[in-house]
């Protein structure tokens, strides 16, 4: 996987751009997305959440009236999982110049207003859990060939029944590949 070495947007270091988590407890994952946006917003950057309901409600609620503020400031934008995935998926495939129009663009945008972009997605995650893997595959080599132009940090994640199993003993092994971290 090439690596960006810099950027003039002072994106995060090249060897942590593209990060994936597994987990079994969506209280403690929801709290991780809760400090995901806290990070990114108190370094300044625009931070952006491409999340399930559940999890856009555990950000919102944990940031309390913070919330509010990012969102109406544009540093903060969250997206429903599903609905942004429809968004460019055709036929029942993710096409990839739709995902470039409404996922590059919008990270484009943040990245003309803040310094630095850290985003957040599951429609990976969403896909993969649907038995769509090749899918999931695509989407995740999508995000890297997006950062090629782009400087932005990305963190996935996907809900496993046992995360004390390592992830690349599992099934999961062909998604870590596509990462440069696993977490």
């Amino acid at each position: 996987m090439k690596h960006r070495t810099g950027t003039s947007h002072g994106a995060s270091s090249p060897l942590l751009w593209h990060t994936v988590s597994f987990y079994d407890d969506a209280s403690a994952h929801v709290r991780s997305l809760q400090d995901l946006v806290r990070t990114g917003l108190d370094a300044g950057h625009a931070v952006i959440i491409i999340a399930t309901p559940p999890h856009r409600d555990g950000i919102e609620l944990g940031l309390g009236p913070r919330y509010a503020q990012a969102a109406a400031d544009g540093a903060l934008v969250m997206l429903d999982a599903e609905a942004t995935l429809a968004s460019f998926t055709v036929g029942g495939r993710v096409n990839r110049r739709l995902f470039r129009e409404r996922v590059g663009s919008l990270i484009q945008d943040c990245l003309q207003r803040f310094p630095a972009v850290d985003a957040y997605g599951e429609m990976v995650a969403l896909l993969w859990d649907r038995d769509e893997v090749e899918a999931a595959l695509e989407l995740e080599t999508m995000w890297n060939g997006l950062h090629r132009s782009l400087p932005f940090k990305l963190h996935c994640a996907y809900p496993v029944p046992d995360a004390s199993l390592h992830p690349l003993l599992s099934p999961h092994a062909p998604a870590c590949s596509l990462h440069n971290a696993v977490i």
